[in-house]
Formats: structure tokens, C-alpha cells, sequence
């Protein structure tokens, strides 16, 4: 089903309706006047349904009709009702309707008469509409160009225009989205429907191409064709919205402009830079910074521009959204400068209010300062961000952004001096960074001992070790009420006997609290425990017993120590029974024997008990009479020991016999090494006339050689060179090098005192030491030179493993690979 209006030359308008091949039409309107009707435009409002608007035009006015539910009602409705209408100025029998239906500029209109070109919109969106109602919006009249530009913009041409009065109106004009078109007999402009400038002009040939009449516009497929008496042209729009954006610029309408600018950055930053000045000169400074933090504008330039102002809350806006347009990837150094800033900014605006904190306006500062936190955090730098806070005096938001950024320790600080030491101690068990416990360990110690111990021994992951400053600080007056037990020695009883602690540190604070306490017991466990583990310092537990005279641990640890001697000394001031049964720990018997003496003389004489002196050394089978008679008083009868003392002797004859026994022995011995030793200095080989040296095969004879007991001979020169390259090391090389020296310097002396006719005492004696030197210095050269065979002898056996060649030899190397 469809419909239609039209619009008779005597003012009335007919409604037809078209339903399958039936046509009815019915006049629903007619105007009181014989007037002409030039155009009428049908509009269904989205907005409802069954709400219609017509636009109705004559010569020189536009009328509104507006209502529903039907076209019949509506019209109806208009016979006890004003019609609204704009009547233009001028005389011409001429005018034009059009009304744009694209997607973006559905319900723009432009009524084209003598008087110019009345465009405006359709509230399409205009709710509680009646009859009577005015349904247009954005009216504006555009004159016609007095003048015409001597110029086009679109194709480059220049010609000068004859202003006759035939060429004065247009007789035709089109609509595009941004641009009206006139067509004049001669020529077609293009105007700016936004703000009325002639940008397009084209001189059109009369004698060829005749005088133009009008336009013809293809709505569905949005063309637009231009006919003359002679042609038919196509016009075509490209790139028409390119200059828009400037457009809305000079209007003021910048949202408007930014929505032509695309995604062309430089475009935008300029509709932003007219928008932030525009809003800066109208003293609409907060708004203004939001758009001034979107330009490329240099941000110093900005910011000195707000820091003249008074009033510092354009400036925040301005930083504010300065952040949100930096990248954090690329620009994470100037982000951290900007929040360094605001927070200035916002503590001191804080501080500013300070004297009312029940003021709204501080309640708001502070609220929007934890906003900040919120959002930028991580820009801030947290050094220099404490030190902002407590330049400021501000500690209560250092501590909320402490809580933000995860920084503990100023949390913990923070409720320690507000003495909340429950819910710090709370916040430590939830704590995955050790060295915060560590750090506050020493303070809440002295306020809840009991809930911090708790504390560490839920954390595994702690290290005893680093608690030892906080356990030295701890007094068992910082125990809650009724809890008299140490809690220190409870923690570390806890690490050494549950968690198995190893550290030499914790074991000797232990020791030192069992000492401190007088726990004997759990002392001497602990001296001595039962996997027979030792993890404590010994000297510095001796010295602790020592100093608080506990004598028992104090032997224990000399025992332990090897200092034998010394624990049974202090042994035997307090327990006998103690003494001997150290006296008898040392494995050797040399000095289980002298600590059987001591104890024994310490009976005999300071018990004075003889008899169980002795039978102490019966005991230990000590009984010996280097060891009877020290006990016995100077005048004493003996009479009882006699047996003792007989089997002492005949023992020590015993010994004394065997030694002279092993005495001879040795003498026959050294006697048959000595006969050896005299047949192999006699030793000869015998060799043949032509015996050859086994490395160069040349006669060793007339030159010096070695001959090997294997019979391998060798010259001097040919042994030394081999000897070097492949068995000596650099350090018996360089030495028979000095020896070599030595022998020189001795020849040479030698032959300077041979040359001496007569020889005194001095010089023969000279003489003679100088050839011992020269033996020794050949034997000494003779022993490494040719301590073995290099053929078959033991040397041979170390250079197996040698390679072949010298890997250090790239080249020879390489022709090694396969």
C-alpha cells in the first residue's frame, strides 16, 4: 500500500492512496486563498508512529502540518487551527521544495524562492507533537551571491563574470549533503549550505551547449543530472565534507567539526586547539583544560598558561587529562612527572582547608586525592611520593597510598604509633615479603611478644636467624598477663626441635637464654643432644658456663672440646665420680694414664686415702711404680706395696731386654744395606766400539754420553734436548739450566787457581772444594738428566696420554677433522 499528495494551482491538496491496481483519490485540504502550490514533502516522526508532518510550499511561503493518527484527522484538525508558516520576501512566480532523506541528514530542508534559500531542519524526534505545533528547527535564509568569485575552488578555472540583470537569480538549484547548486542560463556555483560561501563555479557555453534549464535529482540512487535546451550533465560529488570541519571551526561547533575530522590526527588537534582557546577566552577554564590536554600543544606552554590563573583546579584538569593521553608504554617518564606534580597540587589544596577537616570542600579534595591513587598508582614514583607526604605533614593519605601500592612497611609504621598493634600483627601473617617481618619484628616485640611469635611459627618460610635482633630485645615483662613462661627460649626450642633449625647462631642464643635462666637441664640436653649433632659454638658455651660458674656443663664442654686435662681438674673441685669418669674419655693411653695420676694423687693426697689410691690404679691397670711412689709420703712404710713394686721391676726388665734384642737386629740390618751399597758403585756395562745413540744413530764415542743399565745409549746433547721436549718439567729444566751456571762459574775458577805455580795451603784447600762443588753439581745434573730411560724406562709411561700433535695448532688441527 502506498500513497501520495498533491498540490493543485488553486490551493488545495488531494491525498491518494494506491492499493494493488486500485487508486482512490480525495481532497483533504484546501487554503482559503487561490494560491499556487509549489511542493509538498510527507514526513512520518519517529518518534511516533502515527504522528505525520507535511511541508507545504507556494511562491513565497512555507506552511507546517503536523498530527494524527491519520492524514484525514490531521487536516481535520487544522480547521479550528492556526497553521504555522514562514512567508519569504519577493515577487518571482517561482520556488522549490527539497528535503534531504540520507542516513546522516534525514529531515534537512531548503525552500528556494526569490529571497534566497530558507534551509532548516525537521524535529524528527520532537515528542507530544499537536496540531498547531511548530515541527521545524535550525532556520536560516541564505542570500544569493551579489557578486560571483572571478575563481572556482574545484577545477582550477578563472574567468570574470558579466553581472546582466538576466544572470542576477538562478533558475534552478539542487541539494547535495553540504552544498546548494544554482543553476544560472550560463553558468552552475556551488554555495556552502553551512555558512554561505561560493566555493564551485562553472561557465557554461550557451552557443554550444545551450542555456541551462534546471535539474533533474535521482533520489534512490542519489544523482544529480543538470539539462539544458541542448545537453544533459552529470554532476558528481567527491571528497564534499573535506573542508566541513573548518566550517563548524568558525561556527563554534567543534563537536560537530571533530565528527568530519575522521581519524586525521592533525585535523583533530586543531578543532581542539580552537575549542580549548574558545573555552579559555570565554573564562571557561576547567573545560577548557580537558581539550587543551588533548592538543600536541607544548605542555609547558599550557601549563603556564593555567599557573597565571588563581585558582589551581584548572590546572589538576589539565594535568588530569594530560595523563590520559600519554601512552604508559612511551611516555612513562613525563606520566611520572605530571603525577608527581598533582599530588602536589592536591596536598597542598588539602592543606589549604585544613583548619576545617569537617569542611565539605576538604572531604572532596581528599576523596578525589584517593581517586588519583586509584587510577594512577603505579605513575607515581613512591620514594619521592613519601617524601611529598611528609614535607607536607599529610600521613594519613601516605598511609593510603602505602596501602594501594602494597608498601607495608609504612602501613605497619603507621599502627604502630597509633598503637593498633593486633591488626598490624594481622597484616604481617598476610605478608609474602620476609623483609618487612624482619624489620618490624624488633618493634612489636616489646608491645605483643605472644601474638608475634605466633606469628613466625605459622611462617615457615621465615629465617631464625634474621629474628635474632627482635628476640635479643625481648623481656619476659612484655608478656600479656599470666604468661610467665620465656617466649624467646620457646621460639627457638621451637625452630631447634621442630623446624630442625641448623644455624651455630640460634643454638648459641638457646644456650645463652638456658644459662640466663638457670635451666641446667634443658642446658645440658642441649650440650649434648640426642642425635649426638654439635651445632653450637663450644668456646663461646664454655665461657658463658664459665662466667655463671656452672660447673657441670663447663667439665662436659672441656671433655668435648679435647681439653681433658682441664675438665677433670674442675672436676675434681665438685664431683670425684665426674672426674673419673673423664679421666678415662681420651683414646690415647699415654693420656688416660697421666689423668689417672692426677686423680689418683688428687685421692692420696687431698682424701688422703692411700689404699683407694691404689686400687683406683688396679682399676684402670695404671699400677706401675713411677706411679706408686709420687704417693707415698716421704716417711712412710711400704711394707704392703712390696709385691707392686716387685712386679713393676721385673716388668720394666722385660722391656729392657727386649730392646737390645731389636738393638741387634737393626746392626745386622744396616750392616748387609751397606755391602749392597759398595757392589753398586763398583757396577760396570760393557758396549761396543760402534755403539750409536738411540735418537740421532750417530757413534756416542769422543763426545759425552749416558749409558742406561738397559744398554740404550745417548749423546749429552741428544738426551738433554728429548728429556726436555717430552719427561721435564719447567721447573727442572730452569734448575739444570743454574746448575749448568754454577758448574761454569766453578770450571772457570778452577782453571784461574790451577794456573798458579805455587799453590799455597788456602788455595789447595780452595781447590779441593771447588771440585766436591763441581761433583755435586754433576750428580745433582745427572739425576734429573737421566734419572730413567727415555725408551723403555718409567718416564715413558707419562707421555701416553699426550696427543700427537699441538692442539694449539689450528690449522693442524683442522686437518685432524673428519
Amino acid at each position: 500500500m502506498g500513497c501520495a499528495f498533491l498540490g493543485t494551482s488553486n490551493g488545495t491538496i488531494y491525498y491518494a492512496k494506491f492499493k494493488n491496481k486500485n487508486i482512490s483519490i480525495h481532497k483533504v485540504y484546501k487554503f482559503e486563498n487561490q494560491i499556487v502550490l509549489t511542493g509538498i514533502h510527507y514526513q512520518l516522526l519517529s518518534s511516533n508512529e502515527k504522528t505525520h508532518c507535511i511541508l507545504v510550499t507556494t511562491f513565497n511561503t512555507l506552511y507546517e502540518f503536523v498530527g494524527g493518527p491519520t492524514i484525514e484527522q490531521m487536516f481535520q484538525s487544522y480547521q479550528n487551527t492556526p497553521i504555522q508558516f514562514m512567508e519569504l520576501p519577493g515577487d518571482f512566480d517561482f520556488s522549490e521544495l527539497h528535503v534531504n532523506n540520507k542516513p546522516n541528514f534525514k529531515g534537512n530542508f531548503c525552500f528556494f524562492n526569490e529571497a534566497g534559500i530558507f534551509k532548516g531542519q525537521i524535529s524528527l524526534s520532537k515528542k507530544n507533537i499537536k496540531a498547531g505545533d511548530k515541527i521545524t528547527e535550525n532556520e536560516k535564509l541564505i542570500h544569493f551571491p551579489d557578486k560571483l568569485p572571478q575563481s572556482q575552488t574545484f577545477f582550477n578555472f578563472s574567468k570574470k563574470e558579466d553581472q546582466n540583470e538576466e544572470n542576477k537569480f538562478p533558475i534552478a538549484m539542487a541539494q547535495t549533503n553540504f552544498h546548494f547548486l544554482l543553476a544560472y542560463p550560463d553558468k552552475i556555483i556551488g554555495m556552502s549550505s553551512l555558512d554561505g560561501q561560493v566555493v564551485f563555479l562553472e561557465k557554461i557555453d550557451t552557443a554550444k551547449d545551450g542555456k541551462l534549464i534546471g535539474f533533474a535529482i535521482d533520489q534512490i540512487k542519489d544523482s544529480i543530472w543538470l539539462f539544458s535546451n541542448k545537453r544533459l550533465f552529470a554532476i558528481y560529488t567527491q571528497e564534499e565534507d573535506r573542508d566541513v570541519w573548518k566550517i563548524y571551526i568558525q561556527k563554534k561547533e567543534f563537536e560537530t567539526a571533530l565528527l568530519y575530522c575522521g581519524d586525521d590526527k592533525k585535523k583533530r588537534d586543531k578543532v581542539f586547539r580552537a575549542h580549548a582557546k574558545y573555552l579559555f577566552h570565554e573564562k571557561k577554564y576547567i573545560k577548557s583544560a580537558t581539550y587543551f590536554a588533548k592538543t600536541n600543544l607544548p605542555f609547558e606552554d599550557v601549563a603556564l598558561k593555567f599557573l597565571e590563573l588563581e585558582s589551581k583546579k584548572p590546572l589538576k584538569t589539565f594535568l588530569n587529562y594530560k595523563i590520559d593521553v600519554l601512552s604508559e608504554k612511551t611516555h612513562k617518564q613525563q606520566r611520572t612527572l605530571i603525577c608527581m606534580w598533582l599530588l602536589e597540587l592536591f596536598l597542598t589544596e588539602i592543606n589549604y582547608n585544613i583548619n576545617n577537616e569537617m569542611n565539605e570542600e576538604y572531604k572532596k579534595v581528599q576523596e578525589e586525592l584517593y581517586s588519583f591513587f586509584e587510577d594512577h598508582y603505579l605513575d607515581l614514583n613512591p620514594k619521592i611520593s613519601f617524601q611529598i607526604f611528609i614535607s607536607y605533614g599529610r600521613f594519613e593519605e601516605m598511609y593510603h597510598y602505602s596501602k594501594k601500592i602494597n608498601d607495608f612497611g609504612v602501613v605497619l609504621s603507621h599502627q604502630f604509633m597509633e598503637q593498633h598493634y593486633e591488626s598490624a600483627i594481622k597484616l604481617l601473617r598476610k605478608q609474602k615479603e620476609l623483609h618487612i617481618i624482619y624489620h618490624f619484628s624488633p618493634l612489636f616485640i616489646t608491645k605483643s611478644p605472644l601474638e608475634l611469635i605466633k606469628c613466625w611459627k605459622d611462617n615457615t618460610a621465615l629465617d631464625p636467624n634474621k629474628l635474632l635482633p627482635a628476640l635479643m630485645r625481648y623481656k619476659p615483662e612484655y608478656n600479656p598477663r599470666g604468661i610467665k613462661e620465656n617466649l624467646a627460649i620457646d621460639y627457638l626450642e621451637f625452630c631447634v626441635m621442630v623446624k630442625k633449625c641448623e644455624e651455630p647462631s640460634i643454638h648459641n642464643y638457646l644456650i645463652y637464654l638456658y644459662v640466663r635462666n638457670n635451666k641446667d637441664r634443658e642446658l645440658l640436653k642441649m650440650l649434648n643432644p640426642l642425635d649426638g649433632e654439635k651445632l653450637y659454638n663450644q668456646r663461646y658455651a664454655l665461657r658463658l658456663c664459665m662466667t655463671a660458674k656452672k660447673m657441670q656443663p663447663s667439665v662436659f664442654l672441656y671433655s668435648e672440646m679435647g681439653l681433658y686435662k682441664q675438665a677433670v681438674k674442675l672436676a675434681l673441685t665438685f664431683d670425684l665420680k665426674l672426674a673419673k669418669i673423664h679421666a678415662q674419655k681420651p683414646r690415647k693411653e699415654e693420656l688416660r694414664k697421666k689423668l689417672t695420676n692426677i686423680v689418683a694423687k688428687y685421692i692420696a693426697k687431698k682424701k688422703k686415702d692411700l689404699q683407694g689410691a691404689i686400687t683406683y690404679l688396679k682399676q684402670n691397670s695404671q699400677i706401675q711404680i713411677q706411679n706408686i711412689l709420687p704417693l707415698f709420703p716421704d716417711f712412710d712404710c711400704i711394707d704392703d706395696f712390696k709385691e707392686e713394686i716387685s712386679n713393676t721391676l721385673k716388668s720394666l726388665n722385660n722391656q729392657i731386654l727386649g730392646l737390645k734384642e731389636e738393638m741387634k737386629e737393626e746392626q745386622v740390618s744396616s750392616d748387609l744395606i751397606r755391602n749392597d751399597l759398595n757392589r753398586l758403585s763398583k757396577r760396570s756395562i760393557s758396549m761396543s766400539v760402534d755403539e750409536t745413540c738411540k735418537i740421532c744413530n750417530r757413534n756416542v764415542l769422543g763426545t759425552r754420553y749416558y749409558l742406561f743399565p738397559c744398554k740404550h745409549c745417548f749423546h749429552n746433547t741428544c738426551l738433554e734436548k728429548e728429556m726436555k721436549e717430552h719427561f721435564l718439567t719447567k721447573n727442572q729444566i730452569n734448575r739444570m739450566g743454574n746448575i749448568k751456571e754454577c758448574i761454569r762459574i766453578e770450571q772457570e775458577e778452577h782453571q784461574n787457581i790451577q794456573m798458579i805455580p805455587d799453590l799455597s795451603d788456602l788455595e789447595m784447600r780452595n781447590l779441593r772444594l771447588i771440585r766436591e762443588n763441581l761433583n755435586h753439581y754433576q750428580r745433582e745434573f745427572d739425576e734429573i738428566l737421566a734419572k730413567s730411560c727415555p725408551i723403555c724406562g718409567k718416564l715413558l709411561s707419562k707421555i701416553i696420554e699426550e696427543p700427537f700433535y699441538n692442539l694449539k695448532d689450528k690449522e693442524l688441527n683442522n686437518s685432524w677433522e673428519l
